[in-house]
């Protein structure tokens, strides 16, 4: 049975997945860093090691993401495309999804799916960082909390306060502006979010 593999190169990071028919055999992700062409061969390096691979063996690749271009491979797809297809294999039909939400490192991305699956409208924020990955990453350098500790934290929030700047240079503003006030680090959080959430759901809405 034919082995593939899906490549996707974000802003921020790079991931790669092999599959032998409807079976995925493994991935890897790494941060997409200033090479995307040296992640992609490293990446792929370990995956054949982990897995007992040739380089052969993989008969097809698939790229996807900001840097789809930059990869040699036999078939390039968009982000858009690459959303539907997942959501559709990963269901099977399962549930009638109409909605996909994608708040990737440096964009967010809303998809609107009609009835079959097939993608029929989008609404895409890639002017700035505003609410994306990158945001995030920038107010848990600031609050020093780890990333992966953000949504755990916020669950512990007591007096949320409004956030009312994404922007990732008015927004560290305002968050250096909380903790000076003695705001405590879960209650900033729970704003963070609920800040990115009411711009997402803005985006929601322009797609219903």
């Amino acid at each position: 049975m034919k082995i593939v593999a899906g490549i996707d190169i974000g802003s921020t990071t790079t991931k790669i997945l092999i599959m032998q028919g409807h079976t995925i055999i493994g991935s890897k992700i790494s941060s997409t860093g200033s090479n995307c062409k040296k992640t992609v061969k490293l990446l792929f390096h370990e995956m054949l090691e982990d897995y007992d691979l040739r380089d052969g063996e993989i008969q097809y690749t698939v790229a996807t993401g900001y840097g789809r271009r930059m990869v040699p491979t036999n078939e390039i797809i968009t982000e858009i495309t690459a959303n539907a297809k997942a959501v559709n294999w990963l269901m099977c039909d399962k549930a009638n999804v109409r909605t996909i939400i994608n708040i990737g490192g440096q964009d967010c991305k809303v998809i609107a799916l009609d009835s079959n699956g097939i993608m029929v409208d989008f609404a895409m924020n890639d002017k700035c960082a505003a609410g994306t990955g990158r945001f995030l990453e920038v107010m848990s350098r600031i609050l020093e909390v780890e990333l992966d500790e953000l949504g755990m934290l916020s669950e512990k929030a007591e007096d949320i306060p409004h956030i009312n700047s994404l922007c990732t240079v008015f927004g560290e503003s305002e968050v250096i502006s909380l903790l000076s006030q003695g705001r405590k680090v879960e209650d900033i959080i729970a704003g963070i979010h609920q800040s990115i959430a009411k711009r997402v759901g803005a985006m929601v809405k322009k797609l219903a």
